[in-house]
């Protein structure tokens, strides 16, 4: 990722590694309240992939999308990547 000067614009990528549009506008609904001047956050999600992560096959599936637009957003110039997911042992 790219070094950032003191007093610089910080800029990151929030990736929701579903497709499922509903969950990418709750993300970035969630985050709005933090932003400032000197902060930009964007969030998206893959162009393609499963709708939910629901399996390890599904997960598999999304990490292959996540991982090419972790590779597009360091050319992109983004400071850093969070992606915004989670999951649970049952």
């Amino acid at each position: 990722m790219t070094s950032l000067q003191v007093g610089s614009k910080l800029k990151i990528l929030v990736i929701n590694p579903n497709t499922n549009p509903k969950n990418t506008k709750v993300i970035a609904d969630a985050i709005s309240p933090f932003l400032t001047d000197q902060l930009k956050v964007d969030v998206v999600s893959p162009e393609k992939g499963p709708v939910g992560l629901e399996s390890y096959y599904h997960n598999y599936l999304a990490s292959v999308q996540v991982h090419k637009r972790i590779v597009e957003a360091e050319k992109e110039g983004y400071d850093g990547v969070v992606i915004a997911c989670y999951g649970t042992r049952r």
